[in-house]
């Protein structure tokens, strides 16, 4: 249920997180530029791999959301797991389910087919990360996550008030419908 009074507290919260993600990505960013080392076959080309990787993550942790939500919409039927129209929930749902099959597949893919992906995890064929270079990854990977953590509430926030409202129209053309009848 959305309340005026638990509206308030979220935007608060609100506000903090998307303050705490803000600061974050802009750490991250300095982290990037001025703290990693220039990669020695690469040079700073490479620096987008801190913010390619961190997308994807983002990307692969959004559609676990999905697939997690999508489970409890199915499961319980509960528009509490999925804030969404009926009509569209149980499309949205199948769609995000078997979407995140496709999370290990991109795992998988630059492992099995080798491409131009170099092995970062092991420095084999490709790039050997220096410490300085898994401390800006991780702090690039967490300000992202952060980013989407304020960006999915936000939107939570934005489907409830969207039902609150849905709900007042419909009680507002009930009432309407009832002071007609009752003047006929």
């Amino acid at each position: 249920m959305y309340e005026h009074t638990n509206s308030r507290m979220y935007d608060w919260l609100g506000i903090v997180l998307a303050g705490l993600s803000a600061i974050a990505v802009l750490v991250a960013l300095g982290m990037v530029f001025l703290y990693a080392p220039r990669e020695a076959t690469m040079g700073d080309v490479q620096r987008i791999f801190y913010f390619h990787v961190a997308c994807a993550w983002v990307g692969f942790f959004a559609f676990f959301v999905t697939f997690v939500a999508g489970i409890g919409y199915l499961a319980r039927g509960e528009r509490r797991c999925i804030e969404s129209p009926e009509q569209k929930a149980r499309f949205a749902t199948v769609y995000g389910i078997v979407a995140f099959v496709t999370v290990p597949l991109s795992w998988f893919a630059i492992r099995w087919w080798r491409t131009i992906h170099p092995d970062i995890m092991t420095g084999g064929e490709g790039m050997a990360m220096t410490p300085r270079m898994v401390q800006t990854l991780l702090a690039s990977i967490a300000a992202f996550t952060l980013l989407y953590a304020t960006l999915l509430r936000q939107r939570v926030h934005l489907e409830r008030a969207a039902d609150a409202l849905a709900r007042l129209q419909l009680r507002a053309e009930d009432e309407k419908a009832l002071k007609v009848s009752e003047n006929l």
